[in-house]
């Protein structure tokens, strides 16, 4: 069913199969196990981007204006657990799990742009996304920063590391976040086929991984040439920018970095997906593209055929 809002850029499961998701215009909607029954939670006043549960059962939520937020179900309460980083607003605010110990670790994508601003900053390929972890008593420290546009998060099964996708360099790092070397990294996964969005762990205990967009020769040229070529690059007018080409796809990886799964499907039908959950073989897909979220069953379907459908 087509959702009121357009932009659905991350997907939730909760325990009873319902799914949660952030629109481009601040609303948090949830949409019953059935696919039909579609309610307004809160709004946000900015846009909502990664999603996750908090311990205590509220939603946590990545804004990318107005930072991390907590939503009461119920009640429809918000309350924003960090919008300054050193005093500064922080900007960008993209996602975020939560640790087996209550622990929060979130991305920023840039420090230079804004959530409009996205295209710009991976083109301009100047590394000032970081990585933090903000403990349950409200204390935020940085763990990793110079990362390429830094976006999609989760959480090693132990809770010893953090894989964080580099959007800006096709890849995926980890990031140690145990007692003995806190922000050392190493890479997950690089070279992947397209530039990877969010992250997430699924009940499989494999990483799922959203394919936004392809890797282009074009785009690889820019971000290797000198500085100046890649700013003035940033000035042509949106129409005579890249053109991303569509596509409909997600990966998942074991927690070695090995390939498990690599779904393809009907870019007609949906594409540019951005957010991805697997719940007991369903995965769902969200996407800053369409206005509506889809979902398909991995025993239904092989590999490179994605057979999905709209909720």
């Amino acid at each position: 069913m087509e959702l009121p809002s357009a932009g659905p850029e991350d997907v939730l499961f909760d325990a009873s199969g319902a799914i949660f998701t952030g629109t481009g215009d601040g609303w948090i909607f949830r949409i019953g196990p059935d696919g039909y029954d579609i309610t307004r939670i809160a709004n946000t006043g900015g846009i909502p981007l990664g999603l996750d549960f908090l311990p205590d059962g509220r939603i946590l939520i990545c804004d990318a204006q107005s930072g991390l937020m907590a939503l009461d179900q119920a009640s429809g309460k918000l309350e924003t657990l960090t919008d300054r980083i050193n005093g500064s607003p922080l900007l960008f605010c993209n996602n975020a799990a939560v640790g087996p110990d209550g622990n929060i670790f979130f991305s920023q994508s840039s420090t230079r742009n804004a959530y409009n601003q996205a295209q710009r900053d991976i083109i301009e390929n100047i590394p000032t996304g970081r990585l933090f972890r903000r403990t349950p008593d409200g204390h935020v420290d940085l763990l990793r920063d110079h990362l390429h546009f830094a976006n999609g998060v989760c959480v090693s099964l132990d809770g010893d590391a953090v894989l964080v996708a580099e959007t800006g360099a096709a890849r995926i790092v980890r990031i140690e976040v145990g007692s003995k070397t806190p922000g050392e990294a190493s890479m997950f996964v690089e070279n992947l086929p397209g530039l990877p969005d969010n992250l997430s762990t699924g009940s499989d205990g494999l990483v799922w991984v959203a394919i936004v967009s392809p890797v282009s020769e074009q785009l690889v040229r820019l971000q290797q040439a000198p500085i100046l070529l890649r700013k003035l690059a940033t000035r042509i007018p949106q129409a005579l920018r890249l053109a991303s080409a569509q596509i409909q796809r997600v990966m998942a990886f074991d927690f070695g970095g090995q390939c498990v799964h690599n779904f393809q499907g009907d870019v007609e039908q949906f594409h540019m997906v951005t957010g991805v959950r697997e719940n007991h073989g369903r995965i769902c897909l969200g996407s800053i593209a369409e206005t509506a979220v889809a979902y398909f069953d991995v025993e239904a379907t092989g590999d490179q055929d994605i057979s999905r459908r709209q909720l």
